[in-house]
């Protein structure tokens, strides 16, 4: 029996919802409790969403994680393969998820129940994204539903309820999780009424695009039935509302990037300048998380020499360079799969003609204006000292200056006088030189973003010493020719990424190796402790993957969690103190 019971409009919608047909003899229990939902009819379609073990024919048929097995479950036009937990006793619930990791709901009957209530509504007008409130959550006295006129819902999570009245849904946790509030209106004169209660109330919204096919945008007359604006220090959202078609306008730092239509006959976007020029990863990272090249934020060559003169910089070759290649590109806030905010802190800015346009609370962020000179440099979590403020835009890191180009993800990017990129994460205490030029930063990203993409949260295991090559030509990896150049040396292949970095600057030489399978990243190190008995191997992530990492190395006889775990900075200070003890500490 179920331990949530099934709601009555949910009872009454599944009685009469498309279907697809099942094979009773092999169903299992909650196959075999959908389909008596339906009349026996078969296996739900709802919203895009294709129910059975069978959907998903061509993802794994389980996977593992915190000693939760997770069993194929259903086939998702938008987050693709989905995934149900196995119960962890007698009446617990049993979790969704999808295929890379992204928690969809603790109790799967509370997933489908608001699924069931999202198909129920019609395609057009497209929900609005009500996105963070700070923390705070719906609740029965939410005042956006109590502004809206609804009532709560009967669903399993009562911290995450669902609001109905009339014409409009308000439904938090939903596709995923961590989703933001999502309004679904019957009308537009309902959505309307929402996003002026919204706007009343302060809080911030978007249409979300990112799922929406690229195209070009015949004209489609409006008939507006409201016009809405949003804007932050960042840009400007503008939305024109009609009977039949909703436009919404993005703008970044004063610059067109983004037009989408939502129709009823279906929605498309169209950007309004082009990516930048680089690899098929390049192009497809800037088409989804839209990276455009902004001709008129970029300097030419002269510009750039005069910027660079008034704020007394570096009139460095390299700097000319790094506007060649990489001025001019914005991208807007971006968390996906996750809600995020177009008009929060961008993605991307590159290039000094884009820093001439940015907001003072990121220059002085770029400035490092929370240092206190007088102080020592603190030690960073990667082992080496942070880099020092030396005046506008200008770093120092030992012997070496920076000069800051821009930002990527909150990391904030440099160039130095060789035309080398730095990149400084201060959420995560690591400076590195990312790229030996600023076209293979590019390359590099791309290919970060897409690890994230298709790994979720990846942790590299670093293995100290200069046998990248040889491992990657006893494995079979393929060079990655244009994310390759002096300094960075990238391989790829059979689900395992490699880099090969030089000493230069912050960097030691390396390895640095993910995969998708742990046993494949074991496989990669035992290769180069061959070539290089004496190489450290390390692990800096006390994250999930990190101690899975961690165990399966020890497990491999390739260290313990001491020598493995402990940063250099530790080590190098215990090898000082009278106190340690003599020995390789690994």
């Amino acid at each position: 029996m179920s331990t949530t019971p099934w709601s009555g409009f949910c009872r009454a919608y599944m009685a009469q919802a498309a279907v697809r047909l099942c094979a009773p003899s092999s169903a299992t229990d909650w196959e075999q409790e959908l389909v008596e939902l339906t009349g026996h009819r078969g296996l739900p379609v709802l919203h895009g969403v294709v129910f059975g073990r069978d959907a998903a024919a061509d993802a794994p048929p389980t996977w593992r994680t915190d000693d939760v097995l997770y069993t194929r479950f259903a086939w998702s036009h938008e987050l693709g393969p989905l995934y149900i937990g196995e119960p962890g006793g007698p009446g617990s619930h049993r979790a969704v998820s999808s295929w890379r990791g992204l928690h969809l709901s603790s109790d799967w009957r509370d997933w489908i129940e608001r699924l069931v209530r999202v198909d129920a509504m019609p395609p057009y007008p497209p929900p609005l994204v009500v996105l963070d409130r700070g923390g705070s959550f719906l609740g029965p006295g939410d005042s956006l539903a109590s502004d809206l006129g609804l009532r709560q819902e009967p669903t399993g999570d009562a911290t995450k309820p669902v609001f109905a009245g009339g014409d409009t849904l308000l439904v938090a946790g939903y596709p995923y999780d961590a989703s933001g509030e999502r309004v679904y209106a019957a009308h537009p004169g309902a959505l309307d009424r929402a996003l002026r209660v919204a706007d009343a109330a302060q809080l911030p919204w978007c249409f979300d695009t990112l799922s929406l096919p690229l195209d070009a945008l015949p004209p489609r007359p409006v008939e507006a039935v409201g016009e809405h604006r949003r804007a932050t220090a960042f840009g400007v959202l503008r939305v024109t509302l009609g009977r039949d078609v909703l436009r919404q306008e993005l703008e970044l730092l004063g610059t067109p990037i983004e037009t989408a239509i939502f129709a009823r006959d279906g929605a498309a976007r169209c950007f309004a300048f082009a990516p930048p020029a680089g690899s098929a990863r390049v192009e497809a990272w800037a088409r989804a998380r839209r990276v455009l090249r902004c001709p008129h934020l970029q300097l030419d060559e002269a510009a750039a020499q005069t910027w660079a003169r008034v704020r007394r910089l570096p009139a460095w070759p390299a700097l000319r360079t790094c506007e060649r290649e990489l001025g001019g590109l914005v991208a807007p806030a971006d968390a996906a799969p996750m809600d995020a905010d177009p008009l929060g802190r961008p993605a991307v800015l590159l290039g000094l003609g884009v820093l001439a346009r940015a907001p003072e609370e990121l220059v002085r962020w770029w400035n490092l204006t929370s240092q206190d000179p007088a102080e020592e440099p603190a030690i960073m979590s990667c082992g080496v000292e942070e880099p020092r403020a030396r005046g506008y835009l200008v770093w120092s890191w030992r012997e070496h200056t920076l000069v800051v180009i821009g930002e990527w993800r909150e990391r904030i990017l440099c160039c130095d006088e060789r035309g080398a990129i730095w990149r400084h994460d201060g959420n995560d205490g690591v400076l590195d030189v990312a790229s030996g030029t600023p076209r293979t930063l590019l390359e590099r990203v791309a290919l970060e973003e897409q690890l994230w993409r298709e790994l979720g949260h990846w942790v590299p295991v670093h293995v100290f010493a200069d046998v990248g090559a040889q491992v990657a030509g006893q494995l079979g990896l393929s060079a990655i020719a244009e994310a390759t150049d002096h300094l960075v040396q990238t391989y790829e292949g059979d689900g395992l990424w490699l880099w090969q970095l030089v000493e230069y600057g912050p960097n030691r030489t390396e390895i640095r190796v993910v995969g998708q399978d742990v046993s494949r990243v074991v496989d990669v190190v035992r290769a180069a402790r061959a070539l290089a008995p004496e190489a450290r191997v390390k692990v800096w992530s006390s994250t999930r993957p990190g101690n899975l990492l961690v165990d399966a190395l020890v497990e491999a006889g390739l260290g313990d969690p001491w020598s493995l775990t402990a940063s250099a900075h530790l080590e190098a200070e215990l090898a000082a103190s009278p106190e340690s003890s003599e020995g390789d500490l690994g």
